[in-house]
């Protein structure tokens, strides 16, 4: 009887490890237990309860053959590669799906960014308007220029000549400075009128050739239509100007004189010279910007000489002076840039 009692704690014992190696494996193997209690005691019928912290087994009749195992099995381990491996597949699925969305996102503004850009007129689009300034384009003295303005209009300027306008020029206006000598040719826009604005006159054409003469040391303005239509204005009178007609405006009794006009007078913009009667000391200051020099007259009573004659430009200033001293009889002296006259 003893024996029995030992040999069924002894069974205990060993069921109470077996137990314990399944809740520490996380595992519990009902019919390794089942078969091992067999094996040991004996038992083929009958039947018995067997129950753990998790779960409960079913009652085993004696009708019912338990299946025979040769071990505990046990889950499988994981080691530190296989964890780490799981770890970087985790963390890279994590950054493809995030690349992925910020691609969507991204897609998708700029789709909404074009389609707005390609849905919205460009006439309403906000623009920071242009800050206005001044050009100015001036010719010293001894050399000549032309120039093409922002509306196509030519301009051809005289030596010793300055011609400004600002930047708005050919877009809300065609309004132009001169001091000096400029002829034109105007490209025709009868919205916006070509305007030759002076302290003295206001010159207004809409398409036309002409030459304006007014340099602030001369005592006349001079205009020279060859073709087209222009409206002087000078003190307070208005003329207007036919084909080759000269107006001319005198500074000091503010009146207006309409001539015809020579058909040598625009002969400056190939280089020569023309004088057709102008008084000797306009001549020298016309000789002065040509030339680039400095003349000065001691001979009073030849000042207020007319003069006439036609040059080209091959003729140097020393032989514009010695055909003019002939008939004028004056003499002359140059030194470098100085010129005297007596």
């Amino acid at each position: 009887m003893a024996n029995k009692i030992n040999r069924k704690k002894r069974i205990d014992t060993r069921l109470d490890a077996l137990l314990m190696l399944s809740e520490r494996d996380r595992t519990f193997d009902a019919d390794a237990a089942f078969s091992f209690f067999r094996k040991k005691t004996g038992l083929a019928d009958g039947s018995l309860r067997v129950v753990s912290k998790e779960q409960s087994l079913p009652t085993v009749s004696k009708e019912q053959n338990l299946p025979t195992v040769s071990k505990v099995q046990s889950l499988p381990t994981v080691n530190k590669k296989q964890r780490l491996s799981i770890f970087s597949r985790v963390h890279y699925h994590d950054i493809i799906e995030f690349l992925l969305t910020a691609a969507a996102v991204i897609a998708v503004v700029l789709a909404c960014y074009f389609t707005y850009r390609y849905f919205t007129p460009a006439d309403i689009e906000v623009k920071v308007p242009d800050i206005m300034a001044t050009v100015e384009v001036e010719t010293p003295n001894g050399s000549t220029m032309h120039i093409t303005l922002a509306d196509g209009t030519g301009v051809w300027l005289n030596a010793g000549s300055k011609i400004s306008y600002d930047t708005y020029f050919g877009r809300t206006n065609r309004n132009v400075k001169l001091d000096g000598e400029a002829y034109f040719e105007v490209s025709e826009n009868k919205a916006l009128p070509f305007v030759v604005q002076n302290m003295y006159a206001t010159v207004r054409v809409l398409g036309t050739r002409f030459d304006v003469n007014a340099y602030p040391d001369n005592g006349q303005i001079t205009v020279v239509l060859l073709e087209g239509l222009v409206n002087l204005t000078a003190g307070h009178e208005h003329t207007l100007l036919h084909p080759h007609q000269k107006a001319c405006y005198d500074k000091t009794t503010h009146t207006t004189q309409v001539v015809s006009a020579q058909e040598n007078t625009m002969r400056w913009i190939e280089g020569g010279l023309v004088f057709n009667g102008e008084t000797f000391e306009e001549i020298i200051r016309t000789l002065e910007r040509k030339f680039d020099v400095k003349i000065t007259i001691s001979n009073v009573d030849i000042r207020e000489r007319r003069f006439a004659g036609d040059f080209t430009n091959d003729e140097t200033l020393a032989q514009i002076l010695q055909i003019m001293s002939v008939n004028g009889k004056f003499k002359y002296q140059i030194s470098n840039k100085n010129v005297t006259i007596y």
